[in-house]
């Protein structure tokens, strides 16, 4: 069994360069040491229906710094599920594959091409013969296949759960990867709130219509695009720095993936005057995989 925790942690913190403005974040990264955050909001109800369909092997993608890889790693092993991880890109070895390696997950190495047709069900079908034929699984209907970063409805169902934990704030701050998030905390949410999404990578092209696609609800969220420092897991000297200050003003961990670039979009909009001083904010941290691999 997963040991999560279930009572909602919310305090207050200070960004670096606004420290007498104090701002809430709701503290998702401390339900769980590795499959917390808004991990574990997409992953609960697919692990149900991965139960309720008599699966035997979960199967998903992602990079090789996917948080959402690290958090399944670990929960399928905690739950004794076999996992496998398809990983984009060349094959690399650092502690985040390393992590997921140790948690017993199959890790195989597939091109950037060939990931981006990760949603293409020929493609499925090829792949699962492939891993037929090497071994990896025995029967290919016995495999769950959870798209990249657990976000499908199951993962909205989760997501849209912590709502409920945010009702005393205006506005909601949420890193955004896949958008799943952000689309269940759209379906959540009360008249009077609002959805402001840093999404981490080069996104402008694809966010709005994925959010759309899980069902969430646009006229509810504000994606702010300008914060993805370059791409996925690319970051500065600057944002690293704006990393450790906030760790040492709040001791609370953050990382330049995720978490780090929303606090400092949070910390840029407040600067342009885009809140009022009386508007209440809460950002939400959803975890990060640099507070475990220093």
């Amino acid at each position: 069994m997963l040991n999560i925790r279930t009572n909602p942690i919310i305090q207050d913190v200070k960004l670096p360069d606004l420290r007498d403005r104090h701002v809430k974040v709701l503290r998702e990264d401390l339900v769980h040491p590795f499959t917390g955050g808004n991990k574990w909001r997409k992953l609960k109800y697919n692990l149900i229906d991965f139960r309720e369909q008599n699966k035997k092997v979960l199967l998903t993608f992602g990079g090789a710094f996917s948080n959402h890889l690290i958090a399944t790693s670990a929960a399928a092993n905690q739950l004794g599920i076999d996992s496998i991880g398809i990983v984009r890109g060349d094959v690399v070895a650092n502690p985040c594959i390393q992590f997921m390696q140790e948690n017993k997950m199959k890790i195989i190495f597939i091109s950037r091409e060939e990931y981006r047709l990760k949603n293409n069900e020929e493609f499925i079908s090829a792949l699962l013969l492939k891993l037929l034929a090497q071994g990896y699984i025995k029967n290919p209907d016995d495999v769950f296949i959870l798209p990249e970063g657990g976000s499908n409805a199951a993962a909205v169902e989760g997501t849209a759960e912590m709502a409920s934990e945010l009702i005393h704030t205006e506005n909601i701050f949420c890193a955004c990867g896949t958008g799943a998030t952000v689309a269940g905390l759209s379906k959540g949410i009360k008249s009077n709130q609002h959805i402001h999404g840093i999404p981490v990578l080069k996104a402008e092209s694809f966010m709005s219509d994925n959010i759309s696609s899980l069902g969430g609800d646009l006229s509810k969220i504000t994606l702010h695009y300008d914060y993805h420092f370059g791409g996925y897991a690319k970051t500065s000297p600057e944002l690293d720095k704006f990393c450790r200050d906030f760790y040492f003003l709040n001791r609370i961990q953050i990382e330049p993936v995720y978490t780090g670039k929303m606090f400092w979009a949070l910390q840029d909009l407040i600067k342009k005057g885009t809140f009022p001083v009386q508007s209440s904010i809460t950002a939400i941290h959803t975890g990060g995989i640099y507070p475990f691999f220093p």
